[in-house]
């Protein structure tokens, strides 16, 4: 019976959290802190890869990722998007431009794949539409080559893109979750979405303490619901997690999103709206900016091909 007391304090202080107060305790200092935006050492250096997530809501979250890497592209930079919605992938669907490459593809056919004939600017897309994590049951040839091919890919691109289902049970996807530096949570409004994204980042931070955490709240018609709704995930990420937010804004609700197996993809990535986008690519330009100032002193570290295959 104490056990229950004590287990209902605990989950109304939690729910507590989710409802707007205007006596708010000033944060500690610790979690006042910014997350460095890239995870480094002395001796190496990683580029941005971020991972854009939600629970619900596949579409907008495939259109915000191609409404960033088209602005990214726009502005001179070389994009690599995985798709790892494995059971679903549309991002090769969505983006028609740019080099695209699948893995199910790739192991069941039987002539090979010249990755150097790809173009090197752009958009290059990596659906994955097959398992794997456990490369003992490729045939050498492949596994090899897959290496190299992830390899090269994260070599010649300025960022990674990673669209990322909530499976974190498989391994291939856990492996995605530790080679990522920022996580992007598309989350709506309701009180029981924004507890889901707080598991998401639960989840994600006890695979990779080390990431930094971004939110963008759906389908709202003001920004002020969207700054109620951030400020309450704040408030949950810095009690329990003791981990800062970056504000990455809102998708409006009348924004139009296309099945993107329709094939409207250019109408779907223009209607979103520009506020959603802004901040998250503000942010991963600056990213750029200190990886740039850092890479004639640093190693470059290739985080993503390392631990994928690890």
């Amino acid at each position: 019976m104490e056990h229950d007391k004590k287990a209902s304090r605990r989950f109304k202080d939690f729910s507590h959290l989710f409802i707007s107060s205007k006596n708010e305790k000033p944060k500690p200092a610790a979690v006042q802190q910014s997350v460095p935006p890239v995870k480094q050492s002395e001796s190496s250096i990683t580029k941005p890869i971020f991972c854009i997530t939600s629970f619900n809501d596949i579409n907008n979250r495939v259109s915000l990722i191609a409404k960033i890497a088209a602005d990214l592209t726009n502005a001179g930079k070389k994009v690599l998007l995985i798709d790892a919605d494995f059971s679903l992938p549309r991002l090769s669907l969505k983006i028609k431009s740019g080099s695209s490459f699948s893995v199910m593809n790739f192991l069941s056919a039987d002539s090979d794949f010249n990755f150097y004939s790809s173009p090197n600017s752009g958009i290059k897309i990596i659906t994955i539409d097959a398992d794997i994590s456990d490369l003992s049951l490729i045939e050498m040839k492949k596994r090899i080559f897959l290496k190299k091919f992830f390899r090269y890919s994260e070599e010649v691109s300025d960022v990674i893109l990673i669209s990322l289902p909530v499976i974190f049970n498989i391994r291939m996807i856990e492996n995605f979750v530790k080679a990522g530096n920022r996580f992007v949570i598309l989350t709506s409004r309701e009180k029981s979405e924004l507890i889901n994204a707080y598991r998401l980042i639960k989840t994600i931070n006890k695979i990779n303490s080390n990431a930094g955490f971004g939110i963008i709240i759906n389908s709202v018609e003001k920004n002020e619901t969207a700054d109620n709704s951030f400020q309450i995930m704040e408030r949950v990420a810095g009690k329990f997690l003791n981990k800062k937010l970056n504000d990455y804004g809102f998708v409006h609700t009348t924004t139009g999103m296309d099945d993107p197996a329709l094939g409207n993809e250019t109408a779907s990535v223009h209607n979103f709206s520009a506020v959603s986008g802004s901040e998250l690519l503000k942010n991963i330009l600056e990213m750029l900016e200190i990886v740039k100032s850092k890479q004639k002193n640093q190693k470059q570290n290739f985080s993503l091909s390392e631990k994928l295959f690890s």
